[in-house]
């Protein structure tokens, strides 16, 4: 299953914001084949990353230092069946 990535604090999005202007964003797509992850792309303060499953006990990557690292701030995750409740609880965007 999917993992969505987001900064959280207005301090880390002024981090990455200020990073991404001076160093710019590395070129996708990032890779972890030890924790199975993969950064598929930015949008805005978001970084996609997609967690596979590891072998042997089947469990998923933790994205957070894994995009800490990539980007040197701050990051948060949370699991994409989070993701699209939080947008039912929020309702149709305008």
């Amino acid at each position: 299953m999917p993992r969505c990535t987001s900064t959280t604090s207005p301090g880390a999005a002024a981090s990455i914001a200020a990073w991404i202007v001076v160093k710019g964003v590395p070129p996708f797509p990032w890779e972890d084949p030890k924790e199975r992850l993969e950064a598929i792309g930015i949008k805005g303060l978001d970084v996609l990353v997609v967690s596979r499953r590891k072998e042997p006990r089947l469990f998923y990557g933790f994205p957070n230092g894994f995009v800490e690292k990539m980007l040197d701030v701050p990051a948060t995750s949370r699991n994409w069946s989070t993701i699209t409740k939080i947008a039912v609880l929020m309702g149709p965007t305008r």
